[in-house]
Order: structure tokens, then sequence, then C-alpha cells
């Protein structure tokens, strides 16, 4: 109830002013938060629709101010949202297709600017989750290049004491990923 409140907010905030960037982002952030409730509960195609009603938004902000690290960076959280609903519906393909994209623009964003440790966080996440999507199909063999990298990145971030506090336990998940691939490619 509270989440349709708020979209009713935003989508009249969004009618009355179309041109409004800002009523637009949070009408997608809006999206975003109904989505991660749905995901949370199981509801995965309905996540995914909230997700996807996000991505749009944010792929329209992005491709009208593409200087704008802000909203290149929202379009590559709303890839990557969209894609992990997309592996939870069994879809790797669709999946993939976020991931790719996600992944390309971490690494134009990462190259952009090679101080700001968010943007190096967002290409590991692309690699991640490209490497995730490689194990969950049964690709060990694929899957391992895409997790060593972002592993190198964060254990990079985390020595120079910059990696964000809330990403510190994704180093575990990689290597948890990385136990598991190299057991399937190397059976003992």
């Amino acid at each position: 109830k509270h989440f349709d409140n708020n979209l009713g907010i935003w989508k009249s905030l969004v009618a009355a002013d179309p041109a409004n960037a800002t009523a637009q982002r949070g009408l997608a952030v809006t999206w975003d938060k109904v989505g991660g409730v749905q995901r949370n509960q199981h509801a995965y195609g309905p996540a995914r629709e909230s997700f996807t009603e996000a991505l749009r938004i944010k792929e329209r902000l992005a491709t009208a101010d593409p200087g704008s690290t802000r909203a290149q960076t929202d379009l590559a959280n709303a890839l990557q949202r969209v894609g992990d609903a997309e592996l939870d519906l069994d879809h790797p393909r669709e999946a993939r297709a976020c991931f790719v994209r996600l992944l390309e623009l971490g690494e134009k964003l990462a190259a952009s600017d090679t101080v700001d440790p968010h943007l190096q966080v967002l290409l590991a996440t692309g690699l991640h989750r490209m490497g995730h999507l490689e194990q969950t199909i049964q690709q060990p063999q694929l899957a391992l290049p895409q997790l060593t990298r972002p592993l190198a990145i964060l254990r990079q971030l985390e020595a120079a004491g910059k990696l964000p506090l809330d990403h510190k336990r994704e180093i575990a998940k990689i290597e948890t990923s990385i136990a598991e691939c190299q057991a399937l490619v190397n059976p003992r």
C-alpha cells in the first residue's frame, strides 16, 4: 500500500512535468523498491516487471545525460536488478543480455575515472554477475576468468582501504564461487 501511494505521487509529478529528471528518478527508485520487496517475497515475475519499469526510466535519463556518472551508474544498477530477476526466473539468455550491457557500462565508467572506488566496484559487479551466470548455467571454465578479475579489483580496493563496507562480503562470495568452479573444472 505504501509503495502504491509513492508510485502514485511520483507518477503525478512526472505527468505534471515530464522533463523533470528528479521526478523521473524518484519514480524509478520507487519501482526499484517495489521490485525489491517483490523479489524478497519470491514474486519473481512481478519483480522483473517492476525492475524493468525502473530500467526504462533510467535508460531515458542516461540517454538524455550521457555525461552524468550518476545517470550511467543508475542505469548499470538497473541492468543488474533486471538481470538478477531474469536469473531468478531461469532466463539465462535475458540475464546475459543485461549483464553484458552492465559489464560494458562498468568497463566504460571505470576507465573514465580510475580513482573512484565506486566505479571500480561497479566494474567488479558486472564481472561477478557474468561469472555467476556462467556458473549457474554449468559453464565453470567460463566462469573462472569472470570471477578472478573482480576478486582482484575488490582485494586491491580493500588493501588500499577504499572498498566500501557494503561490498566487503562480496569478496567471500566470489571466493566461494571460484572454489566451486575449480572443483568442477578440476575434480579430485
